[in-house]
């Protein structure tokens, strides 16, 4: 999650404790082999499932309980399911494709914004144009 910054662990779990998501394990009765997040929302009039977080270790034993996910999302009235993850994943699942690509360019560097985050209101000031809504 963190680590594709795509959300925090924080956001993540605020959500599962909240029961705007969640959270689904795969357990072989002795130990939790992983965990995956998901939440339900709508875009464009249509409703769908992402897996917003997901992780493990001995992935072959849980990678086929997508289909447990897919199922819950059918039954919601999903029209898709969704993932947000690394590139990898698109290897691992090659029956899901790639529909949109997140495009992202660095405006400060990471050493930077990691001592600004705790205040906004200190970003760097530019000299150029002022964004304005008219």
């Amino acid at each position: 999650m963190e680590k594709a910054r795509l959300s925090s662990f924080t956001d993540v779990e605020h959500a599962v404790r909240n029961g705007s998501a969640l959270l689904w394990l795969a357990w072989n009765g002795e130990k939790i082999k992983a965990a995956a997040v998901t939440e339900l929302g709508i875009a464009n009039s249509e409703k769908f499932c992402t897996i917003v977080a997901c992780g493990g270790h001995e992935r072959a034993q849980w990678l086929p309980l997508l289909a447990g996910l897919e199922a819950y999302g059918r039954r919601e009235g999903c029209a898709a399911m969704r993932i947000y993850g690394r590139r990898g994943w698109r290897k691992l699942l090659p029956e899901y494709r790639t529909t949109r690509v997140l495009l992202e360019k660095e405006l400060m560097p990471r050493s930077v914004r990691s001592r600004v985050s705790g205040n906004p209101g200190a970003a760097v000031r530019s000299s150029g144009f002022p964004l304005t809504r008219e």
